[in-house]
């Protein structure tokens, strides 16, 4: 049954994010603002159609994920608020789904982001998952950190070329170990060289300190 959005009396709206949003209002002297979540408990306001459609006019906070509203009624809000592909937004929990479970569609998303508050939210939710002990893929953790980076410069049109070596995490954590053994082990043969040339230079030094021996008197010859 479609629901009357604007006929309503007030909408939630959620904030399941680890940041504070401000909310502007048509009263500048006055903003809402909606707290960060309490773990998977987000926080949460009522607000009029009118307040809604303020806030959307004049911030990219709904068009980019930050906030959300129910999922009873979130067709109806998008569709009122002519956001298309709303779908598509990236919410932190799909944000987090591209990261644990990477394919090149859902990479692709990541490197067509160009909004600087959207990349700092995945390079905030890519922070927390890596410091909650989840196993991130370090071409993934590369991925975001250079669009990261890009955006950051000012950089809409990213470099980044995506290959099918992206997505396989296993691959990639073989390749980096190997990698760091292939670097261990180079360390290794240079500190045997090092050790090497030292002990030939102590070897030489050690000689060159060495005195001859004084022949002394030479014995006395007595004849009868």
């Amino acid at each position: 049954m479609s629901v009357n959005i604007k006929s309503m009396e007030n909408i939630n709206i959620y904030n399941y994010g680890s940041s504070v949003v401000i909310i502007p209002t048509r009263d500048k002297e006055t903003q809402f603002t909606l707290r960060p979540a309490t773990g998977d408990i987000p926080s949460m306001i009522p607000m009029t159609w009118s307040e809604i459609d303020y806030f959307n006019s004049n911030s990219n906070a709904i068009r980019n994920g930050l906030v959300r509203f129910s999922k009873d009624i979130e067709k109806e809000v998008y569709d009122a608020l002519r956001i298309a592909n709303w779908n598509e937004i990236l919410f932190d929990d799909a944000i987090e789904d591209i990261i644990l479970n990477p394919t090149l569609d859902k990479l692709q998303k990541i490197v067509g982001v160009k909004s600087v508050s959207l990349i700092e939210r995945v390079k905030g939710v890519l922070t927390y998952l890596k410091n909650s002990g989840r196993d991130i893929s370090t071409r993934v953790d590369r991925i975001i950190t250079t669009r990261y980076n890009e955006i950051s410069h000012g950089k809409m049109k990213t470099d980044i070329v995506l290959s099918p070596k992206d997505t396989v995490v296993a691959s990639v954590v073989v390749e980096d170990v190997d990698g760091l053994k292939a670097e261990n082990q180079a360390m290794k043969n240079q500190i045997s060289e090092l050790q090497s040339q030292m002990s030939k230079l102590i070897e030489v030094q050690s000689k060159g300190e060495q005195k001859p021996k004084s022949p002394g008197r030479p014995k006395k010859i007595v004849t009868g």
